[in-house]
């Protein structure tokens, strides 16, 4: 009754309950809506006052998001001893993270020359040296306790840099955020505990709903940036496949609410973007800002859900830097 594990796994699971029954993630985006509704209508000026110009709002917030994420995955450090079990598929997806946002970086910094070893005095090589040593070690307490594991994610990380660096071509940056941000979102509903979205028990309707409505949001965006409006179904056949995914979308929909399984989410967002994408080729034209609007909204929610604020407000601020238009009119052909 008094073993050490029996009282540290009871005030686990005490803390974990009271966690379920209020949900930190949410409150925390509750209380971040004065910080929103400053970014909303200061966040213009602000970044202005950074040297941020206009037209570069969305590309330089899309590279700060994934900044933020690779700093955050890095520093967060999560809860380590309440890993599941020794097969956790959870480093190997950290990894994967820290090797996309490689890429982005690399890419990003592909004109900034590196430093020269030749010709520099001790003490210049000696801060190059402690600096690559510091962030290698941030980097490997992110993998798993085992050697391997802390090297995994440093190698993953400047494979990415190398390859951002090496390659000529530009890299797609909303593209690249999507998939991190998805990617991340999969492993917090994998390990909720890892990431103190919801600690070993089982989530509430408001933390399925918020992952749900980041999935929906998220394929909605992918269609509307990839599918080409053509207007080439027929009338007939598009009605019937629209009902067709739509029915496949709700039992998804149900099923993962009642289940909180990852394949069930995973083929729920895959329904929608089916879904979606049927709406985007059907139509003859489709406002090219509306792709923007539902990655702005989805960076809020990813903002909400892995309490990160910062992103949430450059979500805020890409919005506000759009034209004023009936959000809601022009997207409900896609459902």
């Amino acid at each position: 009754m008094f073993e050490d594990t029996l009282v540290v796994q009871s005030a686990i699971s005490a803390f974990n309950n009271a966690a379920l029954a209020a949900p930190t993630f949410f409150w925390q985006a509750v209380l971040a809506m004065p910080l929103m509704a400053m970014a909303y209508f200061c966040g213009a000026d602000f970044m202005a006052r950074i040297g941020w110009r206009r037209d570069m709002l969305r590309q330089n917030s899309y590279m700060l998001s994934v900044a933020v994420i690779l700093i955050w995955i890095v520093m967060f450090g999560g809860n380590y001893e309440v890993l599941r079990d020794a097969t956790s598929v959870l480093p190997f997806v950290v990894a994967v993270v820290l090797g996309l946002c490689g890429v982005c970086m690399g890419a990003r910094t592909r004109g900034i020359a590196l430093p020269r070893w030749r010709g520099v005095g001790w003490r210049r090589r000696g801060m190059l040296v402690g600096g690559a040593v510091i962030v290698a070690l941030a980097v490997m307490l992110s993998g798993m306790r085992t050697w391997w594991g802390m090297l995994m994610p440093v190698v993953t990380l400047g494979l990415g840099m190398a390859l951002g660096r090496a390659t000529r071509r530009d890299v797609p940056v909303p593209a690249m955020l999507m998939t991190i941000m998805m990617i991340v979102v999969t492993a917090v509903l994998m390990q909720p505990e890892f990431f103190r979205f919801g600690q070993l028990g089982n989530l509430t309707i408001v933390h399925l709903v918020a992952v749900l409505v980041f999935g929906v949001t998220a394929a909605a965006a992918v269609a509307l940036r990839f599918v080409r409006p053509s207007s080439r179904v027929h009338r007939s056949a598009y009605i019937k496949l629209k009902w067709m995914t739509r029915f496949v979308a709700a039992l998804g929909t149900a099923l993962f609410v009642l289940t909180e399984s990852v394949p069930v989410f995973l083929g729920t967002v895959v329904a929608f973007f089916v879904t979606f994408a049927l709406s985007v080729w059907h139509e003859k034209t489709v406002d090219a800002n509306l792709a923007v609007r539902m990655m702005a909204v989805a960076m809020m929610l990813f903002g909400g859900i892995v309490t990160l604020p910062l992103i949430s407000a450059l979500g805020v601020m890409i919005w506000a830097d759009l034209p004023k238009s009936g959000t809601i009119s022009q997207a409900r052909f896609l459902l």
